[in-house]
């Protein structure tokens, strides 16, 4: 893989620029600046966003969208997969610290890349090991590091982090689907691993009041897209012509509401899990047919 010096990786990426960001603790800051106020001894850099490791191989190796040639003599191989999840892997590792929340990350590519790992993006192979349980390591470490006091829509301009349109991870299944289907996973583990993602999920959307979250000025379709939410008045239902690619659609509720239907008719979630699934989606679709997924 070619090397770059560092000042020319910043300036291909055009990341490493001296942004500022506002911070609802300690105002508006300088990236990098020790006004970032990180303690002593938390182990994170005082970036918002993706932090020490700047550029995975999927930019900077050969072929990668930096780089030059056939794209895809790397990227969609199998050693282009790997060392692209495990540039993402351990940038989650170095910078869990303070308040680095999901900002080291961009959670458009890892759990893309970790989800495509037995697959080459253009059908080059389709035997790679699928990793569920890595996978689900980095959405855990997506939902449990973002700091309390941060809204849903932090960084909302953002197009790395923690961004509305990535919420519903912990409830996703047609990656399980896969790995089930593969022999990768067992039925038992498959439910304790949807029950514990779940669960994560949970355990942040439940912080946030109904009106903090980013929604859309109504539900007509100029206004549809993956980075909000429908309104209040809208009716989140179950279709049974729709699949799992609703969220990028903008379709947010009724993803919701398919995942959660999945959840339930399939046993992967407990029912009190289950319940407060259904009490969230409550809470910010009230019209919803919800007690239809009612136990």
């Amino acid at each position: 893989m070619k090397k770059y010096k560092l000042e020319e990786i910043g300036s291909r990426s055009n990341l490493n620029a001296a942004y500022t960001v506002t911070d609802p603790v300690r105002g508006t800051v300088a990236t990098g600046s020790p006004e970032r106020g990180i303690p002593a001894n938390h182990r994170s850099w005082p970036m918002p966003h993706r932090t020490l490791f700047e550029l995975a191989p999927h930019f900077m190796g050969p072929g990668g969208v930096a780089g030059s040639g056939d794209p895809n003599s790397f990227v969609f191989t199998k050693p282009g997969e790997y060392l692209t999840t495990s540039w993402y892997s351990l940038e989650q590792i170095v910078n869990g610290g303070w308040r680095s929340g999901s900002e080291g990350i961009d959670w458009n590519y890892h759990p893309a890349h970790l989800g495509g790992m037995h697959r080459g993006g253009t059908g080059f192979y389709n035997d790679g090991p699928m990793h569920p349980y890595r996978l689900a390591w980095s959405i855990f470490w997506f939902y449990q590091t973002r700091p309390t006091d941060w809204a849903p829509n932090y960084f909302a301009g953002c197009t790395c982090g923690f961004m509305q349109r990535h919420i519903f991870q912990g409830v996703g299944v047609p990656f399980m689907d896969q790995a089930e289907a593969a022999g990768q996973i067992n039925l038992e583990e498959r439910k304790q691993l949807q029950e514990a993602l779940a669960l994560a999920f949970l355990d942040t959307v439940e912080r946030y009041r109904p009106d903090q979250w980013t929604r859309r000025l109504d539900d007509n379709s100029p206004n549809r897209d993956s980075a909000t939410f429908e309104t209040v008045d809208y009716v989140a239902h179950y279709n049974p012509a729709w699949t799992y690619d609703l969220a990028g659609q903008g379709f947010m509720a009724d993803y919701y509401y398919l995942s959660v239907k999945t959840l339930k008719e399939r046993g992967y979630v407990t029912t009190p899990t289950l319940n407060r699934l259904i009490d969230w989606g409550v809470s910010i679709w009230p019209k919803g047919e919800w007690q239809l997924l009612r136990p």
